[in-house]
């Protein structure tokens, strides 16, 4: 039997089990193709996730707020009066209250992110605090939620430090659904003008979570949020 090999067009035998430089190209060109569509999709997969995160955070949180509420007769404070410096936060009043000793308490925790992560640090936070548009980051390690001063505000006659340094009582406040209580923002106590002008957060993807006073979160882009600060979202009135 006459055995013929194959030749390659140049008339040279091709080498057995290689490739030619036009097959290595169209496979690495391939590859790139499909990282690019591939690694975007895997960023806002995992932005998703930690903004999910995120979301289940702030209902702890809120669930926090109704025991306080409940034991105390009215909300925790903005900027509680019982502590001092960095630790006058959300996360001190709420500590016990989410489930953690409060031994474990120090002012690195109340929030700030580059510490060990709570209920209290957004991950997307954590990860790239991204400002609003008007806004800077708080130092550099930045808190990721604030309660909303705005409506003890207006429930306790538009006094601005009673505001901040008290609650009231929740019964006061007919607009529970509509009226935020925790937001995210790298300041540790604030308002409308600290989200849109100041410190506000808005990690993901250009929009921001949001609890309310009734215990339920919504996600809103930066333009679809209230700038004033007599506005129901924020003040309750």
């Amino acid at each position: 039997m006459t055995t013929h090999r194959i030749l390659e067009p140049t008339g040279r035998r091709r080498a057995a089990g290689g490739f030619t430089l036009i097959e290595l190209l169209t496979v690495i060109a391939i590859i790139g193709i499909l990282a690019a569509i591939l690694i975007p999709v895997v960023s806002k997969v995992r932005e998703s996730a930690r903004a999910a995160n995120c979301t289940s955070n702030l209902r702890e949180i809120g669930g926090a707020i109704a025991l306080y509420t409940n034991d105390n007769g009215r909300t925790p404070p903005s900027r509680d009066p019982r502590s001092t410096g960095g630790a006058r936060t959300l996360a001190w009043t709420l500590w016990t209250y989410v489930g953690y000793d409060m031994s474990s308490f120090g002012s690195e925790m109340s929030g700030r992110t580059g510490n060990q992560m709570t209920v209290f640090n957004c991950p997307s936070t954590e990860n790239n605090p991204i400002p609003t548009p008007d806004s800077t980051v708080f130092t550099s390690r930045p808190h990721s939620y604030i309660l909303n001063m705005g409506a003890a505000a207006t429930i306790l006659g538009g006094d601005f430090e009673n505001g901040v340094n008290n609650g009231f009582p929740i019964e006061n406040l007919h607009t529970p659904s509509r009226t935020v209580s925790v937001f995210e923002c790298s300041f540790y106590y604030g308002g409308a003008d600290h989200y849109h002008n100041q410190y506000g957060l808005m990690s993901h993807d250009g929009s921001s979570n949001f609890l309310y006073w009734d215990g339920h979160v919504e996600r809103f882009s930066y333009e679809d949020v209230p700038d004033e600060s007599n506005d129901v979202f924020w003040s309750g009135h």
